[in-house]
């Protein structure tokens, strides 16, 4: 095999890595072989091989090695943040055995991977972590056009997204949310099929653009989220409590622009599935926003109920800063029945 010759490779990290490969490619990439491999040899995924991959990658092993990077960045075991940096380090080296010209597929990969390697990564700044895996994405995205590459080019602008509201809430900065919620409407424009992967993080999306007070923009977000969950009909708990959050969110956010019809149905249809799904704190956060919402419409008898509910489960819990607001709230119910009965 053919070695560099700035750096000596030592014998047992030579064997290993050779040893890594032969696996990688006899077994035709089995993780059910190469875990196994990987966890005898757990003591040898440390600095001193990160330092070693420039001399042992050559134009003949740098697939195999792009492999095992593949194998390593998901490894459960060892440390998680030593085993993210031997990942990057492969996939830059294989940037310059890789010309995006000649082998456009395997360039976008090496891309793409490299980017979610930046977006998990430990070390380092995790703003400047964020940005470079974007700009990786952005990368891979020359290549993925949206055929023949549909799903390799969606979960690419999908992986942007998320990362572009983690790099807004670190900094703030609005150009980060804008970039997001562009790619979000070119993906929903241009790619139904591939959607149904996004709910969670389009759920990002709105919930960080409601708070920031971007309400329209929050809500068509939002009812995607609510539509894509819809429309699968997931009964999973996760996809249940997801979808109860964002009809809260929807209800809060109809409630605010006085879409009162709207925000009633949302609040009481998020209601029923916090209590399909046993969670009695989210149900009386909802029935605290209703009940306030049934106060000032007029609707007394039902905002009553809702709050007095809510107030039971405060004081059992002893969330005094809950409890006072519900009990604000009666205090505003009672006197608004007093005035109709003094009237």
């Amino acid at each position: 095999m053919q070695q560099p010759q700035d750096k000596k490779i030592p014998a047992d990290y030579s064997t290993f890595f050779e040893d890594a490969l032969r696996l990688i490619s006899e077994s035709q990439v089995n993780p059910s072989v190469v875990y196994p491999f990987l966890d005898r040899h757990r003591d040898k995924l440390n600095q001193d091989l990160i330092a070693l991959i420039p001399a042992f990658a050559t134009s003949s092993n740098i697939a195999d090695l792009f492999n095992f990077a593949n194998f390593v960045q998901e490894f459960p075991l060892g440390q998680r943040g030593v085993n993210l940096e031997i990942a990057i380090a492969i996939y830059r080296k294989a940037l310059d055995f890789v010309d995006r010209e000649n082998h456009s597929s395997t360039w976008a990969a090496i891309q793409n991977n490299l980017a979610i390697a930046y977006s998990e990564r430990i070390q380092g700044e995790r703003s400047e972590n964020l940005e470079r895996a974007i700009s990786a994405w952005e990368s891979a995205l020359e290549v993925y056009s949206r055929r023949p590459y549909s799903d390799k080019w969606a979960t690419a602008q999908i992986n942007q997204i998320d990362n572009l509201v983690t790099l807004f809430e670190i900094s703030k900065n609005f150009q980060y949310i804008d970039k997001a919620f562009t790619i979000y409407k070119t993906i929903i424009t241009n790619n139904q099929d591939i959607i149904a992967s996004a709910p969670l993080v389009f759920y990002r999306l709105g919930k960080t653009l409601s708070k920031q007070g971007v309400y329209q923009k929050a809500i068509q977000t939002l009812e995607t989220v609510l539509a894509i969950l819809q429309e699968h009909s997931w009964n999973h708990v996760e996809q249940l409590h997801l979808m109860a959050l964002t009809l809260f969110e929807l209800a809060r956010l109809s409630h605010k622009l006085l879409r009162l019809d709207h925000s009633k149905l949302y609040f009481k249809d998020a209601l029923r599935l916090f209590y399909r799904l046993d969670d009695e704190n989210s149900a009386a956060s909802v029935m605290t926003a209703l009940g306030n919402l049934e106060l000032q419409v007029g609707q007394n008898e039902a905002a009553q109920f809702h709050l007095e509910s809510a107030l039971v489960y405060y004081e059992n819990q002893n969330k005094l800063e809950e409890k006072e607001e519900v009990e604000r709230l009666l205090k505003l119910l009672d006197d608004s029945q007093k005035k109709i009965t003094i009237g």
